[in-house]
């Protein structure tokens, strides 16, 4: 031990891995979205850094990987961080083809989905309360006599926005 201290050995997080059957990564799958790199979206870059503290916490690492969903013809297939098993886990960010979380649960890979909710599937799920947060929101600004609200979203039918407009 005072060898390996002297020597600064640090144990190969592979090899462990291996022994272990296990990697200690949890793995972030996302979609490029009107080619916006997803740590500059205000909500999703601070889900990360949620993640990212607390997978420090517990001795894991982060692994991202960023599927091109706007560009035309695209493949969405499963990650290479989940084709070779680099992951013990999948947080799946927002809204993801049909196909693909078909791959994630055929293959029983644990994962939970945030910010999206499909009553077809049997996930997990980390959700906000787009539609309640939006009520209250409103509410707020009519009691300090607002009379001209308007609702500005992107173009597009995702279930948050779709929630929000709800609210």
């Amino acid at each position: 031990l005072e060898t390996a201290k002297r020597l600064q050995y640090h144990p190969s997080h592979l090899a462990r891995g291996l022994a272990r059957r296990r990697t200690e990564n949890i793995g972030i799958v996302a979609l490029r979205r009107f080619k916006e790199p997803v740590l500059t979206n205000p909500f999703y870059s601070r889900v990360i850094e949620g993640m990212e503290i607390e997978t420090t916490n517990r001795n894991y690492n982060l692994l991202l990987s960023v599927l091109p969903a706007d560009e035309p013809n695209a493949q969405l297939h499963l990650p290479k961080l989940v084709r070779e098993k680099n992951a013990d886990g999948l947080v799946l960010l927002g809204e993801m083809p049909s196909a693909l979380l078909r791959e994630v649960f055929d293959r029983r890979i644990p994962s939970v989905i945030v910010d999206f909710f499909s009553p077809k599937l049997a996930a997990h799920y980390i959700l906000s309360d787009n539609r309640q947060g939006i009520a209250q929101m409103v509410k707020h600004l009519a009691s300090l006599k607002h009379k001209r609200l308007a609702f500005v979203q992107a173009p597009q039918s995702d279930w948050s926005f779709t929630e929000r407009q709800s609210g």
